[in-house]
């Protein structure tokens, strides 16, 4: 049974992610000569939750394990 939704993002300091790869500039759906830096993910296993902006804040802290690390950001 499905008890919430919430949106996460990638947590790229943690998981040291980089600009590896480069982005191909597309105009009038047509590829240019022009590219930018591409952020590449290294893992699909961190992310970012934040519970103080959430209405079910307490249903979520509920339902994850205490294992899944600290809900505030560790200096």
């Amino acid at each position: 049974d499905v008890k919430f939704i919430v949106n996460v993002q990638h947590d790229c300091r943690s998981a040291h992610c980089g600009l590896t790869g480069s982005q191909v500039h597309h105009q009038e759906w047509k590829a240019t000569n022009h590219t930018s830096p591409a952020l590449h993910h290294a893992d699909d296993h961190h992310f970012v939750l934040n519970l103080t902006a959430l209405h079910n804040a307490a249903l979520v802290r509920q339902t994850l394990p205490h294992a899944h690390g600290p809900t505030a950001p560790s200096a």
